[in-house]
């Protein structure tokens, strides 16, 4: 099987179901409903628990979806369009706790409580 487009933006429906599939390991039932949504690696990026809790996916495969999700948000290739990377040092292990912060809740997506503990434990890039 070919290998799945290296910027997950440009990844179609088919190519997010094969990725949850594959490398989430969700089995097909839920992972079609994501082309029934037409859920490509654009809206993969915005993507939250709830929706896909809405869609019909149970809670652990959902849970293990944003998981992996959450992890292509962190690299700095994938979905850098979400926030103003250029904002930000070019090596995460540069990156202040308040740089990790503002990256937590814009491209993760936790609040500001949680993203402000981040700030509290001196969590920055070479954490």
């Amino acid at each position: 099987m070919a290998a799945l487009p290296p910027d997950p933006k440009g990844w179609s429906a088919e190519d997010v179901k094969r990725w949850a599939m594959e490398v989430v390991g969700i089995d097909a039932e839920d992972a079609d409903k994501l082309v029934v949504q037409e859920i490509d690696g654009e809206a993969l990026s915005e993507m939250t628990e709830e929706r896909l809790r809405s869609y019909g996916i149970p809670g652990g495969p959902a849970i293990k979806l944003m998981k992996k999700i959450e992890g292509l948000g962190g690299c700095r290739e994938h979905f850098a369009g979400s926030i103003n990377m250029a904002a930000l040092p070019p090596d995460p292990k540069g990156w202040s706790a308040e740089d990790v912060k503002r990256w937590a809740m814009e491209v993760v997506g936790i609040d500001a409580e949680d993203a402000d503990k981040l700030v509290v434990q001196e969590i920055d890039g070479e954490a």
